[in-house]
């Protein structure tokens, strides 16, 4: 602004009028209180330090605003300080500001992010992420910053790359966790734990979509965490009828390191799962899994995989684990007794592997396999089933040394060309047609095999229609079956050296065919139905 300057004094008209041209000029320059026009800067103001007073509510973006004005709104700030610089910083921020670090220690070292004052003060001063197992940090001044979710980047922006959040004191939910670090990318070797505190009741359900969380695991500090039926009404994937407590579609589940229990809250009515995934992947760790939930502990559907081997799933209301639709499930050394109807169940061209496992008491099935379907249960126990201990349709069973004895129908039973592997294993006392059957087209490979049925029962070991049973060096225990051993309709039995007598002396129903059955005998115990190495219209018997 030209400033006037008194030069001289003026004696002349023409000087007066030259004083007069100056001052107007001064005062063409300076600002008007009225607004009289021109009346804007041409250049910057300096306030000095001094204080504009009484700036009215801003009505448009062009407007200064007062410090009331940004009460609750966000501010960004674009800093040139790392995260460590921000925890030593004791600089002023407004609540709700922004500031973007440019790393966590060093600029550039992958660890910047995002972190906004959250209006708390009075904090222990200068703690990282670690020091507060959350995604938090305390200035030097005491004020903390949160990171703002979806900001991307690793857990380098944490300063750690493994780190642990209870909850609910870090998130409230087992879902606010999930969606905050769904955010994250991290790199290979970094991994969040969220555990349950002692005392947690999971009243929600858990969702994940097309993403992979493989690097957190969920879990607790007590032994056993409390699920709320009636948090599960929510359903989820294909089929329309799961509510699980965790769910998945197309998605890499979080590692599920708890012992879930399913309490009577709400409705009984629907289906409530403990861990159902469509077309993705899960791990339930040893000791974990999901107990007493109204229809499946663990399923996996749609050409999913999940490894559960050693996890827990007793008591669920219809089925222990359910590999469905091109799916696989190892669930070895597994434990799932006392499910309502099927310990494992496997349909529709899908995997199962479950050696070492316990399925005991299944209301109808220790294990069900059918339509194409494989498993493996060597070793495994499933005593006491409400029928079948081991039924597979159209599929292959490997059981060898596995245990059904006590099974209210068959022991084994093999149905429309299916093969099943029961060399070394246990089926007595069980009931049902026979004890092992083998029927349409379908084998027993059972040598070295222990059984012994009821008095309702066609034989111990019964081949029909087809089919062949190897129980080479078996044993039929003494039982109250009106046969041991029977090549029904076109079958074979192989029973070299077997033991087919059902009482303390041989019977003609010890070794048996009927309708064309081919029965090898060779150093058996028992007796026979009709005269060895004779072809007649029942079949022949080889000794």
């Amino acid at each position: 602004m030209a400033r006037y300057t008194k030069t001289g004094t003026p004696n002349t008209v023409g000087e007066i009028n030259s004083q007069l041209d100056l001052i107007s000029t001064a005062i063409a320059d300076t600002l008007s209180r009225k607004g009289d026009v021109p009346n804007q800067m041409e250049t910057s103001l300096d306030a000095n330090s001094n204080r504009i007073l009484n700036l009215p509510k801003p009505l448009s973006e062009n407007e200064p605003a007062r410090l009331s004005d940004l009460a609750g709104s966000s501010i960004s700030v674009a800093s040139a300080i790392t995260t460590v610089d921000l925890i030593a910083s004791t600089t002023v921020y407004l609540s709700n500001t922004i500031v973007t670090t440019n790393g966590y220690t060093a600029s550039g070292d992958s660890g910047k992010g995002d972190w906004k004052q959250n209006g708390v003060i009075n904090q222990t001063v200068s703690q990282s992420p670690a020091q507060l197992a959350a995604p938090l940090l305390n200035d030097a001044s005491g004020n903390q910053w949160a990171l703002v979710q979806g900001s991307g980047g690793s857990l380098s922006q944490l300063g750690v790359d493994n780190i642990t959040f209870s909850i609910p004191t870090a998130f409230p939910t087992i879902s606010s966790a999930i969606n905050f670090l769904s955010g994250f990318s991290p790199k290979t070797n970094q991994r969040v734990t969220l555990s349950l505190e002692t005392g947690f009741s999971m009243q929600e359900q858990v969702f994940v979509y097309g993403i992979n969380l493989g690097w957190i695991t969920i879990s607790s500090v007590d032994a056993e965490v409390n699920v709320a039926r009636s948090s599960l009404t929510t359903v989820l994937g294909s089929l329309d009828t799961s509510r699980p407590a965790f769910g998945g579609i197309n998605c890499v589940m979080p590692k599920i390191n708890v012992l879930f229990r399913m309490d009577t809250s709400g409705s009984a009515a629907g289906r409530q799962d403990g861990l159902f995934v469509e077309n993705g992947k899960a791990i339930v760790l040893s000791g974990a899994g999901f107990q007493d939930f109204t229809e499946v502990g663990i399923y996996a559907n749609s050409g999913s995989e999940i490894n559960a081997e050693g996890s827990l799933c007793s008591g669920n209301g219809v089925y222990g684990y359910f590999a469905f639709k091109t799916s696989s499930i190892n669930c070895q050394n597994a434990i799932a007794n006392n499910c309502g109807q099927y310990g494992l169940y496997v349909n529709r061209a899908s995997q199962g592997s479950a050696n070492g496992a316990t399925f005991n008491n299944a209301g109808v099935n220790a294990v069900r396999i059918i339509r194409g379907s494989a498993l493996s249960w060597e070793n495994g126990v499933g005593t006491g089933s409400g029928a079948e201990g081991i039924f597979a349709l159209s599929s292959t069973v490997q059981a060898l040394g596995a245990n059904v004895s006590g099974s209210t129908g068959s022991g084994v039973y093999a149905h429309d060309v299916s093969t099943v592997g029961f060399r070394n294993g246990n089926a007595s006392g069980c009931g049902g047609t026979a004890s092992l059957w083998a029927f349409r087209g379908s084998t027993i490979d059972a040598d070295n095999a222990t059984v012994s049925t009821s008095s309702g029962s066609t034989a111990a070991v019964l081949a029909q229609r087809a089919s062949t049973i190897n129980f080479q060096s078996g044993t039929v225990n003494p039982s109250t079956s009106p046969r041991g051993i029977r090549a029904s309709e076109g079958s074979t039995i192989n029973a070299v050296s077997a033991n087919a007598q059902t009482t303390a002396s041989p019977l003609t129903s010890d070794a048996t065919v009927f309708a064309g059955g081919q029965l090898v005998f060779t150093s058996g115990t028992g007796g026979v139905s009709q005269t060895i190495n004779v072809l007649a219209a029942e079949g022949v018997i080889y000794q």
